[in-house]
């Protein structure tokens, strides 16, 4: 699947790294609002060793991070 960019690049991601970006999006949605969600998704994160969520989610092997980022969520939610 492609998707546009701001500056209008097209870029290929994989399905499933999409469909689970956006449980990860939804799921946060559910709890804040959405300049929370953003900023939590580009900020750096604690619980991800001082990484981005959205940075893991481009360059991390979806098997690796996929656990971290959901555990991050978790954390976010639960102290939230």
């Amino acid at each position: 699947m492609f998707v546009r960019l701001i500056d209008g690049c097209r870029v290929k991601v994989p399905t499933k790294m999409l469909r689970f970006a956006y449980q990860l999006v939804i799921t946060l949605s559910e709890h804040d609002q959405p300049a929370v969600v953003q900023s939590w998704l580009t900020g750096i994160n604690p619980e991800l060793r001082d990484r981005t969520p959205i940075r893991l989610l481009r360059e991390g092997d979806l098997e690796a991070v996929g656990p971290e980022l959901l555990g991050a969520v978790r954390a976010f939610i639960a102290g939230g």
